[in-house]
Order: C-alpha cells, then sequence, then structure tokens
C-alpha cells in the first residue's frame, strides 16, 4: 500500500533530498532565482513514478509562487494552449484587419497626392499665366 504522500513529506529520507537540492541551488528557487521558503518540485510524471526512490534531478527546489504557477500551468495546460490559439487567430484577424486599413490608407494617400498634384499644377499654370501677363503688360507699355 502506498504512503500518504503527507506523511512521505516527513520521513528522513525525504527531508535528505530536500536538503540536498537546497545546497545543489545554494537555496534558491530553480526558477526565479530568489531565496525563500523553498518546495520540492517533481519535475514529471516519471519522478512520481519513482517515488520513494527518486533521483536528484527528479526534483527542483522551488519558492511557494514559482510552484504554484508550474502546477497551475500543468494542471490547465490544455486550457492555457487552447486559449492562446484563440489569442493567436483574433490576432492575425487583426493583423488582417490592420492591412486592410493599411491599403485604404494607401489608396487615399495616392488619391490625396493626385489632387496635391493636380492643385500644384494649376498653381504653377496660374503663375505661368500670371508671369506671362505681367510681361504682356511690360512689352506693351516699353
Amino acid at each position: 500500500m502506498k504512503m500518504p504522500y503527507d506523511q512521505r513529506l516527513r520521513l528522513p529520507d525525504w527531508q535528505m533530498k530536500r536538503h540536498l537540492q537546497h545546497w545543489i541551488f545554494e537555496g534558491k528557487c530553480a526558477t526565479c532565482g530568489r531565496v525563500l521558503e523553498l518546495e520540492l518540485h517533481h519535475n514529471s510524471d516519471a519522478s512520481y513514478a519513482r517515488m520513494p526512490h527518486e533521483r536528484p534531478d527528479d526534483l527542483l527546489p522551488l519558492c511557494a509562487v514559482c510552484h504554484a504557477v508550474i502546477e497551475f500551468a500543468k494542471k490547465y495546460r490544455a486550457t492555457i494552449l487552447g486559449m492562446a490559439q484563440h489569442q493567436r487567430e483574433k490576432a492575425e484577424q487583426l493583423r488582417v484587419r490592420l492591412e486592410d486599413v493599411r491599403e485604404a490608407h494607401r489608396a487615399d494617400a495616392r488619391e490625396t497626392d493626385e489632387l496635391l498634384s493636380m492643385a500644384e499644377e494649376r498653381i504653377r499654370l496660374r503663375e505661368a499665366m500670371a508671369d506671362a501677363g505681367r510681361e504682356w503688360e511690360e512689352r506693351r507699355a516699353a
């Protein structure tokens, strides 16, 4: 019969493994490096299967925050991945819409540039007409 997990944590061999991991990682969380009260995390399902004969590489010392994040991610991995995929699809839809908006603005900008060019050409023609009229007046006066 398997021993309950909470009893397993109080056994001397578990405490020895715990102290070994603290020594290997210099008392720091293996994920964030903070020096806090550390918990041991079984880093794979295989490490649980080897209980109570875990190898040193089966265990990682983690602070409570990192341990909770890892356990949450493990428990809700499929949900998190589904949400990420949904967000990726939405981001792609936004990217397509943004390109449509950019294209519309490019078209508007081209039309505005054309109108501006036409206006500038009319200004040049009017200035040329004014210059020609002034020259004609000057010749006539001379």
